[in-house]
């Protein structure tokens, strides 16, 4: 019962801040008291990848769906979060995947990045870093952010995946390092972490359906078998169609952002295949991201990166 009525006034807190937050009064009165005791590093803006997620990253209560939807492309705080000996705030908006990547509403996606502008001067935050696909599409589609100048996530998760890959090379493979298949590798964040890998001097074999990588039935029929790294950085799902492909030998790293669905889990787990997750980067983050994300700093929200910036890596 207790717990219940904390996630009432929560939910009602969380509504409150989302209706006083479109005045940017709350903005005010943060950037006053964080000037007072520091600074604030930077302004990390995130989304439900699904509108399952809807309700965990915002708050939300399902029969006051409709009044919400005033506030869908409206970021509202919901965190407050530590990396790096520097403070962050969370910022989430409920419109899911889908609509802010649709065409139809690039808009209003502008509309958002301007008030992010306006958002980061008020709490004087010295940089912004989206969540997910946001940056890649902003730059894939040169939208106009109005001034926003939005952070680069590929070095930090870039940062996080070799932390992560050297975690479980450790757990997995007794500190053997083995091929490295790495799935979406000629994409946004693919492409980065593949130039890293190969100054490492690790084995590759890149799967992407773009120009200049291999088939997933190619790289996987080479290596069948044998003890791999498979690193998944594709879209979310793009992995489910191979997974029959897949043999026990194979650990599988995701990276994919939000974690593989319960279903997929089940077909990975039933060919006897090890799943490790990137969770985020080590940090404090409070209230805690929900699901496979608790306990760390998202790897794109991380604004002090380092050789010492470790990965926090769970096994799903």
């Amino acid at each position: 019962m207790r717990r219940r009525n904390n996630r009432f006034w929560l939910k009602t807190s969380a509504l409150v801040v989302a209706v006083v937050s479109r005045t940017y009064v709350v903005y005010v009165l943060f950037g006053a008291i964080a000037r007072l005791f520091g600074r604030v590093e930077s302004i990390h803006m995130t989304y439900p990848a699904e509108s399952r997620f809807r309700e965990a990253y915002t708050f939300q209560a399902p029969f006051l769906r409709r009044l919400y939807r005033a506030f869908d492309w409206t970021p509202s705080p919901i965190a407050l979060f530590w990396q790096g000996g520097k403070l962050g705030l969370t910022l989430a908006v409920p419109s899911d995947e889908a609509a802010l990547v649709a065409r139809e509403n690039e808009a209003k996606l502008r509309l958002l990045l301007r008030r992010l502008r306006l958002i980061q001067r008020l709490v004087g935050a010295s940089q912004v870093t989206l969540a997910g696909i946001l940056p890649s599409l902003i730059a894939r589609n040169r939208i106009d952010t109005g001034g926003l100048v939005v952070a680069d996530p590929r070095p930090a998760t870039r940062r996080a995946l070799l932390s992560a890959i050297d975690q479980v090379v450790e757990s997995d493979f007794d500190g053997k390092r083995p091929p490295i298949l790495l799935f979406g590798g000629a994409g946004y964040v693919g492409a980065d972490l593949k130039a890293a890998l190969e100054a490492n001097g690790d084995a590759l074999c890149i799967i992407d359906v773009k120009e200049g990588a291999e088939s997933a039935e190619t790289c996987l029929s080479r290596f069948r078998g044998q003890p791999v790294l498979l690193v998944d950085v594709a879209r979310r799902g793009a992995l489910a169609p191979q997974i029959s492909r897949l043999w026990p030998e194979l650990v599988l790293l995701n990276e994919t952002y939000p974690e593989p669905t319960g279903k997929m889990l089940a077909a990975l787990h039933s060919r006897g295949i090890r799943v490790r997750h990137v969770a985020g980067v080590a940090g404090t983050l409070r209230p805690s991201l929900p699901g496979a994300y608790a306990g760390a700093v998202p790897c794109c929200a991380a604004h002090r990166i380092g050789e010492t910036t470790k990965a926090v890596v769970i096994a799903l």
